[in-house]
């Protein structure tokens, strides 16, 4: 197998070079290798040298080096901070037309008027991604990693939530949506099945073929681990779930709320703590914060 070309990097937080040992501070540079779980320094390694040159053999463990120190290779991200920040953008571009238009009774204007439904959803967005987060936040385990809002390269969507877990990793789309999640067949009485997802009225099938390119970015961030089982789910927020025939899966898609979401993603399964801190820097860096 040809091995991984190391590639210079920036760190989000403290790393420790496997070398000599030595810190590198937040915002400087090393060289790193996906999969692996270890930087080099600069001055191990100058930046000069070319990409493919081999990397010394990881030495973490003889350096002392716990699971808790390469956490720090791991930017976890800020939950629906890229949603938020689009929601300002459009509430800014909203007040300026207006201010513009009306001069000195902009004020009143913006003070008698609410923004757009369409802007809303995405404040609505924020929001429920936060609190996604703030419930994942009460796992507290140190063999489950949890990423937030995370960019897809070379495209313009991002991930809402990845959490890597012992029994795999869970690619999570939060929806702050109100109403009874059901799954209906609108087939008739002769016709072939056709089963839609709805919360309340609002038809959210198209939720589910949502989640394919998410996986699929997933996958590929993971190419050299395809025996990770990856999971996708919709995680609806503010929902109700029915009393009987809850549904538990909606196109091979999860169907979970925050507190069954801790219990899914809390289930054992073949991953240790090492390597789900591996596969958890591999994402990180693979799928950057927005």
């Amino acid at each position: 197998m040809t091995p991984l070309a190391a590639r210079l990097i920036r760190l989000s937080r403290t790393g420790h070079c496997e070398v000599c040992g030595a810190s590198v501070a937040p915002g400087g540079s090393a060289w790193w290798t996906r999969g692996r779980t270890y930087v080099v320094c600069l001055q191990c390694r100058p930046e000069s040298e070319e990409n493919d040159q081999k990397v010394p053999p990881a030495r973490a463990f003889e350096l002392g080096q716990t699971s808790t120190d390469r956490r720090t290779l791991i930017d976890t991200g800020t939950a629906g901070g890229s949603t938020m920040r689009e929601f300002q953008r459009r509430h800014g571009a909203r007040e300026e037309r207006i201010r513009a238009r009306w001069g000195r009774l902009g004020g009143l204007v913006l003070a008698l008027t609410n923004d757009p439904s369409t802007t809303l959803a995405w404040q609505r967005g924020s929001l429920g991604e936060s609190k996604l987060a703030a419930s994942l936040g009460k796992l507290e385990r140190q063999d489950i990693v949890i990423l937030h809002d995370r960019r897809v390269p070379r495209t313009r969507g991002n991930i809402d939530h990845i959490v890597v877990a012992p029994a795999g990793v869970y690619v999570v789309d939060a929806k702050r949506y109100t109403g009874e999640i059901r799954v209906r067949d609108l087939s008739g009485l002769f016709g072939s099945p056709d089963r839609h997802l709805y919360v309340g009225r609002r038809d959210c099938s198209k939720l589910a073929s949502g989640m394919v390119w998410q996986v699929d970015a997933v996958r590929a961030a993971l190419s050299e681990r395809d025996d990770v089982p990856v999971s996708p789910v919709l995680c609806f927020i503010d929902a109700e779930w029915p009393l009987v025939s809850v549904p538990q899966t909606f196109q091979a898609v999860r169907l979970e709320g925050p507190r069954s979401l801790r219990k899914l993603v809390s289930q054992a399964g073949p991953l240790s703590q090492e390597e789900v801190i591996e596969i958890g820097i591999v994402l990180s860096h693979e799928l950057p914060p927005d």
